[in-house]
């Protein structure tokens, strides 16, 4: 007998199953083993011990049985994938020739999901990018940013002193670096004067932050010492603007403010602290200030120990923090010390309007799936004959319904990707239009965490819309379907689900409506503050006198006196003005403590903090702030001469309580030579915003120019031309007094203000943009769901108006269908709106979160919006033509 070897049968027909292969295998080794055993016995083995050796000799022949039966499991197990896949193709062939079928309905779907994909994607593309992107530091969880904690909680800084007894008596940090941060002016290497963004940092900074340059070193141990020559590191983005990236700048010799700095480094864009940072020089703590225990002016960041949370270090940083100020209590009274994660410190005060944008924008997404849904609901209803044909064909609710998902799905995949195109313009769109003062904003993109988001989230919505049509649609009413055909014999049912969903997306509508609408509200009332001061015409800029070159105070008064003659000269110009340590608005505050002349001394020595200005004459003029007592600084309050101050009215009120401060003595914790800065309140002139808008004023004191003379200065000139011409102008005076000096912060006045009001400006067109897409889906929801109702009742209307019914009672009954939906969404979106918007109260100015008017307009609006919808289908309804209903026609 003659056979062929399993292995050459299987491989030369492989369509035989791994199962068939192996009955021969059985067949053969049977075989084999007879033949052998007798053989053997004929060589005079016994029957047994025959058999035991044709076992051993053909053992290989077990294994490849064994083979054979593992194969069969593996090919069967391929098979039932082969055949689901095969299904699942079959799935998506027919979901895509049904939407291909209906190309409007298709159309409508992925806009619509376009539409709420890509405003989800964009906004959290943005949430991500500021709030959740992890620093791109080395382990950026124990990164902490340490603060002192004034009385009323807020970040305040340290002092030099209190910097380092922190520093050396905190366990649960491994390193620390204390911070400050300014400007220098770049001169000297044959290019315009230019002003820099600078950081000065201990050389610890770039440790505990793991940063590395991308050319050249950090800092080395000991160059954050006072006699230590200077060194620099400089940005990515400087050095491929000003060097043209231009390696050998790495050992040159940079002119910063007159004084030379080595180039040492070169820091990359990934990664870079702060993101705004030109260069960042070494911080060395002068011998005077080692003992300045209240020259408040450092910032710190820390690297937590291993094994330390962020509680222990905030509970061991309190404890320093409470010692401090009961052992200093003239410096540190009512102070802490703070902590925080590095990036919950960044993004400071937008994480709130961040999150309220992308809870507004899940709801247009919920308004724009519930919108598709009710599209699916009636697209359901003209498919219950095929349904019905199918199962009773023998398909059961299983697989309809998966069928049903897929197509729901297929759509979803398609909006999603029509809204990643949609997202990428929108979020470009969203950096170009975000004030600039936004933490992060370089960081944000549509990447690859974005893009796994919206995938997650374009599935998610297939499911969302299509479960309930494809549960609904997959349970026929076979017996009446089938004797209609393919006319819907659901009825009530599906009425009631569609009417849910429009009620559902109306109510989301009034909260994002009520939302929008208080932030309108707010920003309106925003506009209508009084700033303290009249910025039309006025123009500013900014310049700073290198120390080195201005070492003497005298100097510094020569240069600004020379400038304003000049200035003053120009035409156009009406009055023009020096003035230093912020502008009203400008967010720079200086605060000094000061005591006042004949009141009893208080316990630490000092009464109080206020903010500090120093200004030239003509500058409340210039500026248009009133002066409501006394009188402006003029030239005789120059160097030598007594020393005179000004305050607002809030110092005046705060400062003085009950007292006439005109005439009264004010000594500053300031002091230059040994002699205190302060004098005698010669004016009261009137309270003006000084860093925003929402916020009230606070005591402000100022000084002439002249008896305090400082090397950063403002120019503010108020002119009868146009702003930027008699700038350019200005450019010019200045480099001819000093060709090395960079002039920066060229602004009007009213640019400021209206900067000032940038981020609510774009959180309110944000939401309003939200609340408008959502407020036009509703309107299309509850037009589609009136409309497909009058399609329905077409037979009823038609015998209702053949038998004396007017057109007007049509129409008020159909219109009333359509309010009733409306009525009933909004009642539940203004109970939702109430609960929602109690998380935007920080956003709000003068406005409260529960505003009846706002509420009431909302609800108004709403119902108008809704009659409009309910009364296009309404119309077509009572122009029915009855005997055409009659004959069947219709």
């Amino acid at each position: 007998m003659t056979r062929r070897s399993p292995g050459r049968r299987f491989f030369r027909f492989p369509w035989r199953t791994a199962a068939q292969v192996a009955a021969d295998v059985d067949d053969e080794l049977e075989f084999h083993l007879e033949k052998v055993a007798e053989e053997l016995v004929e060589e005079g083995w016994s029957p047994e011990a025959a058999r035991t050796e044709a076992r051993r000799r053909f053992g290989d022949l077990e294994g490849t049985r064994a083979y054979c039966r593992a194969l069969d499991k593996r090919k069967e197990t391929q098979m039932r994938w082969t055949e689901s896949l095969g299904e699942v193709g079959q799935d998506l062939k027919f979901a895509g020739r049904q939407l291909a079928k209906s190309p409007g309905f298709t159309l409508v779907a992925v806009l619509t999901l376009a539409l709420g994909v890509g405003a989800t994607t964009a906004i959290f593309s943005v949430v991500y990018g500021i709030l959740l992107r992890p620093l791109p530091f080395a382990e950026p969880d124990r990164i902490v940013r340490a603060y002192p904690t004034a009385s009323d909680g807020s970040p305040d800084s340290f002092s030099v002193p209190n910097y380092l007894d922190w520093s050396r008596e905190a366990k649960t940090i491994e390193a620390a670096s204390a911070m400050d941060n300014g400007t220098v002016t770049l001169a000297g290497d044959g290019g315009e004067p230019e002003r820099l963004e600078a950081f000065w940092v201990r050389t610890d900074f770039f440790r505990i932050l793991g940063l590395k340059p991308i050319a050249g070193r950090t800092f080395s141990p000991g160059e954050d010492k006072p006699a230590e020559q200077r060194v620099v590191l400089i940005s990515e983005e400087l050095w491929q603007r000003r060097f043209g990236r231009d390696r050998s700048v790495i050992g040159r010799r940079l002119d910063l403010n007159g004084v030379p700095s080595t180039v040492v480094g070169i820091l990359g864009r990934d990664g870079q602290y702060p993101a705004n940072a030109d260069v960042w020089l070494p911080l060395a703590f002068e011998e005077q200030m080692l003992t300045q225990r209240g020259a408040y002016y450092l910032n710190a960041i820390a690297k937590l120990a291993p094994g330390a949370t962020l509680e222990e270090a905030r509970a061991e940083a309190k404890v320093i923090g409470d010692r401090l100020a009961r052992e200093y209590p003239r410096d540190n009274e009512g102070t802490s010390v703070g902590m925080a994660p590095l990036q919950e410190f960044m993004v400071g005060d937008v994480r709130t309007p961040l999150l309220v944008l992308l809870g507004a924008v899940l709801l247009v997404l919920l308004i724009a799936c519930a919108n598709v849904a009710n599209l699916l609901l009636v697209r359901a209803a003209s498919r219950e004959g095929e349904i019905a044909i199918r199962t009773a064909l023998g398909a059961g609710r299983t697989r309809i319904v998966r069928q049903l998902l897929t197509e729901s799905l297929l759509l979803a995949l398609v909006g999603g990707a029509a809204g990643v195109l949609l997202a990428v313009w929108m979020t470009r769109a969203l950096v170009a239009l975000a004030p600039r003062s936004t933490p992060r904003l370089e960081e944000v993109g549509v990447d690859g965490s974005v893009l796994l988001f919206t995938l997650g989230l374009t599935l998610l919505t297939g499911v969302l819309f299509g479960l309930v049509p494809a549960l609904q649609a997959s349970r026929p009413n076979l017996v009446g379907t089938l004797k209609e055909g393919t006319r819907g014999s659901r009825g009530r049912a599906a009425t009631r689900v569609r009417s849910l969903l429009v009620v559902t997306e109306t109510a989301l509508a009034v909260v994002l409506l009520a939302g929008a609408g208080l932030l309108i509200r707010s920003f309106g009332e925003l506009q209508k503050v009084d700033v303290g001061f009249r910025p039309e015409g006025v123009v500013k800029l900014n310049l700073a006198l290198p120390e080195s070159q201005y070492p003497e105070e005298a100097r510094v008064r020569t240069f600004a006196g020379e400038l304003l003659t000049s200035v003053r000269a120009l035409p156009g110009v009406k009055s023009a003005a020096l003035a230093a340590w912020g502008l009203p608005l400008s967010g720079t505050v200086t605060v000094i403590s000061y005591t006042i002349e004949g009141h009893p001394p208080p316990p630490n020595g000092y009464e109080g903090n206020v903010r500090i200005g120093i200004a030239s004459p003509e500058y409340f003029r210039t500026m248009g702030i009133p002066v409501l007592r006394g009188r402006d600084f003029t030239g005789q309050d120059r160097n030598g001469a007594p020393q005179v101050v000004v305050i607002n009215q809030t110092a005046a009120r705060q400062m003085f309580p009950g007292e006439d401060p005109m005439g009264k003595h004010v000594t500053l914790g300031w002091s230059v030579d040994g002699v205190r800065r302060g004098g005698e309140v010669v004016g009261i002139v009137g309270d003006f915003k000084q860093d925003a808008l929402q916020e009230d004023p606070e005591p402000h004191l100022f000084l002439p120019f002249e008896q305090a003379p400082v090397e950063g200065m403002t120019v503010v000139l108020r002119t009868a031309t146009e702003p930027a011409a008699v700038a350019t102008a200005v450019r010019e005076k200045v480099h001819a007094l000093d060709p090395n000096l960079a002039i920066y912060g060229l602004q009007t006045l009213e640019e400021v203000v209206a900067s000032s009001a940038s981020q609510p400006k774009f959180y309110m067109l944000l939401l309003g943009g939200f609340s408008a897409i959502a407020l036009l889906l509703a309107a299309v929801g509850i037009y589609g769901v009136i409309a497909y109702g009058v399609r329905q009742r077409t037979q009823e209307i038609g015998i209702r108006l053949a038998l004396g019914a007017s057109q007007d009672r049509v129409l008020r009954m159909v219109v009333g269908q359509g309010m009733a939906l409306a009525v009933a969404g909004a009642l539940a979106g203004l109970v939702g709106a109430l609960l929602a918007t109690r998380g935007m109260r920080s956003l709000l100015y003068q406005v409260s979160a529960s505003d009846p008017m706002i509420y009431t307009g909302v609800a108004l609006m709403l119902v108008l919006v809704a009659a409009v919808a309910s009364w296009l289908p309404a119309r077509r309804a009572a122009r029915t033509d009855p005997q055409l209903v009659l004959r069947g026609e219709v």
